[in-house]
């Protein structure tokens, strides 16, 4: 598993203070990029722009448990339940005070972004991904 930290800033929030519902998937995201920033030998932007490597979201499943304010310290976890040839269904977990409020299933594609088609995960990059596979 992946643990990262996420700060709620004003622009997150809807006029109630809240954090906007898009927003979620937008830490999603982040926690994804932060995964390879942090922890793999080449960061998001190089896997982008110099492997022309994207992981574009094909389906998404989300439970909101309680809302996030402008302020909150979020922690969220990430996790791997599945590893398919050219996909990968990611788990996110967020959590505001060690409870849980919100969570997502959301599989993602290895795109080659030259053609924008599908490609395999190519063996370093399953070897990155296996060192966060969970059981489902």
């Amino acid at each position: 598993m992946f643990r990262c930290h996420h700060l709620v800033r004003f622009d997150d929030v809807d006029g109630a203070g809240i954090v906007y519902y898009p927003r979620y998937f937008h830490f999603c995201h982040k926690t994804f990029e932060d995964l390879f920033n942090l922890k793999s030998p080449i960061n998001y932007p190089e896997l982008i722009k110099e492997k022309l490597i994207g992981f574009p979201t094909v389906h998404v499943e989300a439970d909101y448990k309680k809302p996030f304010f402008y302020g909150d310290e979020i922690e969220a976890n990430f996790s791997i339940t599945a590893i398919k040839n050219s996909s990968l269904i990611t788990k996110y977990e967020f959590f505001n005070k060690q409870e849980l409020s919100f969570s997502a299933l959301i599989t993602v594609v290895c795109m080659d972004l030259s053609t924008k088609k599908a490609r395999p995960l190519s063996r370093d990059l399953r070897a990155f991904f296996e060192l966060f596979l969970v059981q489902a």
